[in-house]
């Protein structure tokens, strides 16, 4: 909401009937609204509005164009925005404002934010959100103030009901409702069926609901009234037990059947209750009743007798799980609670029994019964009631008082005696075809027999829920491994521990032609894989035989050097195995077949594996790579590594095995005097192309290439640092790339490089080259550069106009890098004015200033230059005490500005093209600023105008009031 207050001596800005009228005055009021109409002088006739306080409306008025105030509005609607133009129709406070500075309409799909309720008054005007203070439903009715009749409702709050009452239309307050219903949704409307005190109220003021049967739907100090409506159904004080109260049929005019509690009798009967005023002993059914209250219930199969003719039952002998003694014929029925825990009559001999027998009732209780069939125990769900003698609690329960045997034979049944099973140990083995199957707990019986080795026999892990530690023999590869046995139905390939199984399984299969196989214990061979040949010992070595059982490491292993000296063993066995050898002879690798068993190191799987350990390949471009004394092999090499013999260099393959001495100048200098980089052929089998460096002497820089992996030249390096370090590179000082090779300059003749370019001048004569120009080096920014150097420089600031020291890296630079002070002033330095230099301030820069400051910044004697650009836009020399009075002047440059000057002759300000540089004072941005400074002001205003640091007055406009001075929240809308 807009403020209608103006600060003291603040200006506002009055629209007269053209731009020349239209200025900031001086207000004399701090609210327009208090101020009296006033037409002002003049002749012209414009339509505005003005605010009448005694009729409190906005009135049309002619305005004669200036010495007006500030109660006059271009239109109606801004008028009515700032001033009252409403009735209040509230009790007290002001209604709620909205951005219209109007009150805010309410009605019942618009209501009232919070802190205001909606005053429903006689007319949309009177219906609005006025302030809230009190609960509607606790404050006295008020008729209001007015000539209205008006029929409304309002809350009686000793009655508790709503009632009629005639409202006058205005200053009501909350309690004023337009319907009945309105009033009884709203305030607390309602019978108390309580019986003593009040029901529990809800946030509503009405008695809260509740639930019969449901404990947590009343606090623990009430309890729940069934009534015979909704309504009546509530949370009542004075919780007792229900089931100890006398019955009580209540009062009121219902007449519904219910139950009660007997005490007596310990039965539940049905009685008529009237509706209220009953107690807690009051349930809508027969079931409710006894779910609640202790009825009596015989667990028994067989119903006791009644005692004569007496309504109550005989006495019962309780018992428990724990003390399960019963009178003589009579057995301990186990029900889920204390009342079922009985003793019943007839007890037998619960096994001989039928089993699983479910009972009545609605539990689910988990019991075991013996099953004469199986001749074990089994878990059955049980109803809780009725059932018979053959029901246990658990399963040791029965299997104490009933013999219980699971057959843990995987086929057949295991050897009996007398019927009865028989457990094997030690000094009574089993009988022929019989062999101990030991289970859970240890239990150890005769089980037949499956035929066979028992270590052929496949590993079982048979049923059961026990987790059992157990070896077996594993016939594929021949070792004994762990499993988890279940307990029940397994081979007879099942051992306690390791050493029981290998005693029993274990047989070596030995290939190897010198000896004993590696073992990792007595009874376990040390196995080796193609993917895995290094787990051998160091003086074994890994037979490859035709399984996997004959695939370990055997004794006496040779060299490696010495392996391809062996002669071909075709070896012992039934086995047709195709392998390779080395014929040292013909010096090649040769096909042959292998038996299997008893062969030597010089037999390998494929052609390649022969070769790559056998048969030296040539890597080298022309020649034979240099070779050892011994072996024939040829030397391996590094990089900068001295293992290669005068006029020879290092080729560097894609594995260690073809870093070899070739034949030819070595790496430095042959690489960096222009030989070209050589791709080779391809390398190893499965090793693929690597990316190496070679030297460009052209360009002077290193640049990377693919390699093969053979036949390469010395002109091939690892890295590119490798090739750095070996070869010069070049490195380019410009911030452009340069062609090549570089053009050089220096400081005593840089003027000798092409056009386009100009001469960097570097720490050093390598840094001191043609470098590609980028434009006015003035224009450009600083750049320090990259590198290491420290050199002292200047560079000219387009900012302050003058030009400053900094340090230059030495590379990467631009243009506007000068070796002196003097240099940077002669290639940068501008000067605008036509007389004399531009004033320079303390801080040693050009003095600059701006057409928008209202304050002259040029000190005295010294005038504002406005230029093309900050930097020709300085304190000038020789400033004019009539600038109107000056002759026009066009200036020097290549500038096109449009600017004003005041021409004396006519009294009027003209347009002209000014060239941007050594003009005069008579030289004005725009139109206006020519006619404030030269042209004279008809005051519009009561007072003065309000004017600028430098006596100019200020203009506005209905569009532009934000120029005027002083702080106006209201004129945004004002004007």
């Amino acid at each position: 909401m807009c403020s209608l207050e103006i600060q003291k001596n603040s200006y506002y800005c009055h629209i007269g009937a053209d731009s020349s009228t239209s200025v900031c005055c001086q207000a004399l009021v701090s609210n327009p609204c208090n101020e009296i109409l006033s037409k002002g002088e003049g002749n012209a006739a414009l339509t505005r509005y003005y605010y009448d306080a005694e009729k409190r409306q906005c009135l049309p008025f002619n305005y004669l164009g200036t010495k007006g105030n500030t109660n006059n509005f271009l239109t109606k609607e801004i008028c009515e925005e700032l001033c009252p133009v409403w009735v209040n129709p509230c009790i007290k406070g002001e209604p709620l404002l909205g951005i219209n500075s109007k009150p805010t309409q309410c009605h019942q799909r618009q209501p009232c934010v919070a802190g205001y309720y909606c005053h429903i008054g006689y007319d949309d005007e009177t219906t609005v959100c006025c302030p809230s203070e009190n609960d509607a439903c606790s404050i006295p009715m008020s008729q209001g103030f007015g000539p209205h009749v008006m029929s409304r409702w309002y809350y009686d709050s000793l009655q508790r009901q709503c009632k009629q009452f005639t409202y006058k239309g205005l200053r009501g307050n909350e309690n004023n409702f337009l319907l009945r219903d309105h009033c009884e949704q709203t305030c607390p409307v309602w019978e108390n069926p309580c019986p003593s005190g009040d029901p529990i109220l809800g946030s509503d003021n009405k008695p809260k609901q509740c639930f019969p049967g449901q404990d947590n739907t009343c606090p623990s100090t009430h309890w729940c009234h069934a009534g015979l409506s909704l309504s009546s159904t509530v949370c009542c004080p004075g919780r007792q037990d229900p089931c100890v109260l006398a019955v009580s049929a209540g009062s009121g005019i219902g007449n519904q059947q219910r139950w009660f509690f007997d005490m007596t009798i310990k039965q539940c009967k049905s009685f008529v209750y009237k509706g209220i005023k009953g107690n807690a002993n009051n349930f809508a059914t027969k079931e409710d009743c006894e779910q609640r209250c202790p009825v009596f219930v015989d667990p028994c199969p067989l119903t006791y007798a009644y005692a004569g003719v007496s309504s109550l039952p005989v006495q019962y002998v309780k018992c428990s799980p724990e003390n399960q003694q019963c009178p003589q014929n009579f057995w301990c029925h186990l029900g889920q609670s204390q009342e079922t825990t009985v003793c019943c009559p007839n007890a037998v001999k619960p096994c001989t029994l039928p089993s699983k027998v479910q009972g009545t009732g609605e539990l689910r209780l988990t019991r075991w019964s013996y099953d004469t069939n199986s001749r074990a125990c089994e878990p059955f769900e049980y109803f809780g009631i009725k059932g018979n003698q053959n029901n246990f609690l658990t399963r040791e329960a029965c299997e104490s008082s009933c013999p219980a045997f699971e057959n843990p034979c995987k086929s057949g049944d295991p050897f009996m005696i007398g019927g009865k099973p028989q457990f094997c140990k030690r000094e009574t083995p089993c009988p022929a075809n019989y062999y101990c199957h030991i289970g859970v707990d240890d239990k150890k019986y005769c089980c037949p027999a499956m035929g066979g080795d028992p270590c052929g026999q496949p590993m079982d892990r048979g049923i059961g829920g026990a987790q059992l530690s157990r070896w077996y023999w594993d016939v594929s590869r021949q070792c004994c491994l762990p499993f988890s046995y279940c307990g029940q139905k397994g081979t007879q390939n099942n051992f306690l521990t390791k050493q029981d199984c290998e005693q029993t399984c274990f047989e070596i299969d030995n290939p190897c032609a010198l000896g004993e196989p590696q073992m990792i214990s007595p009874n376990e061979v040390r196995f080796c894989s193609i993917s895995n040949p290094l787990t051998c010992a160091p003086s074994y070595w890994c037979h490859y035989g035709a399984t996997e059982q004959t695939t370990l490491c055997c004794p006496g292993r040779v060299e490696p050097q010495d392996v391809c000296q062996q002669p071909m063993a075709q070896g012992t066995g039934n086995g047709q195995l195709f392998r390779w050898y080395y014929n040292s002879i013909s010096q090649c690798c040769l096909q042959f077949t292998y038996r299997g068993r008893e062969g030597n190191q010089n037999n390998f799987l494929t052609r390649e594996e022969c070769e790559q350990q056998c048969v030296s390949i040539n890597v080298c471009p022309y020649g034979q790579p240099q070779k050892g004394l011994t072996g024939g092999r040829p030397i391996l090499c590094t990089f900068n590594g001295t293992e290669c013999a005068p006029n020879h260099f290092c080729h560097l393959g894609l594995v260690p095995d073809e870093n070899q001495c070739c034949p030819g100048e070595p790496t430095n200098p042959a690489a960096c005097q222009g030989l070209p980089p050589q791709e080779g052929i391809a390398g190893p089998t499965g090793s693929q192309p690597m990316e190496r460096w070679y030297y460009e002497v052209t360009t002077m820089s290193c640049k990377p290439f693919t390699f093969d992996g053979r036949k390469g030249n010395q002109n091939n390096f690892l890295s590119e640092a490798d090739c750095a370090a070996t070869c010069q590179v070049f490195v380019n000082p410009c911030s452009l790339p340069i062609s090549m090779p570089p053009q050089t300059c220096s400081i005593d003749n840089p003027n000798t490089c092409s056009g386009g370019s100009y001469c960097h001048i570097g720490g050093s004569p390598t840094t001191t080259i043609c470098c590609p120009s980028e434009g006015d080096p003035c224009q450009l920014p600083l750049n320090c550069g990259m590198g290491n150097e420290q050199l002292s420089r200047w560079y000219f600031n387009q900012q302050s106009g003058n030009c400053q020291p900094f340090i230059y890296l030495g590379m990467k630079g631009n243009q506007n890098n000068f070796l002196s002070q003097q240099m940077c002033e002669s290639a940068c330095a501008i000067n605008p004015c036509a007389e004399g230099n531009p004033f320079i301030g303390v801080d040693g820069r050009t003095q600059t200033c701006s057409a928008s400051q209202s304050l002259n910044m040029c000190p005295s004697s010294y005038w504002c230059h406005i230029g093309a650009d900050q930097t020709t836009t300085v304190c000038c020399p020789g400033a004019s005490q009539n600038s109107c009075n000056l002759p026009m002047s066009t200036g020097e440059g290549n500038a096109n500005l449009e600017r004003y000057y005041f021409d004396s002759s006519s009294k009027t300000c003209r347009q002209f093209i000014y060239n941007g540089l050594k003009g005069n004072q008579n030289n004005f941005l725009t139109l206006r600023s020519c006619q404030l400074a030269c042209q004279p002001l008809d005051n519009p205003c009561i007072g003065q105008p309000a004017t600028t640091p430098s006596g100019q007055v200020l203009f506005c406009s209905a569009t532009n009031k934000d120029t005027c001075p002083g702080k106006f929240t209201f004129f945004d809308k004002l004007l």
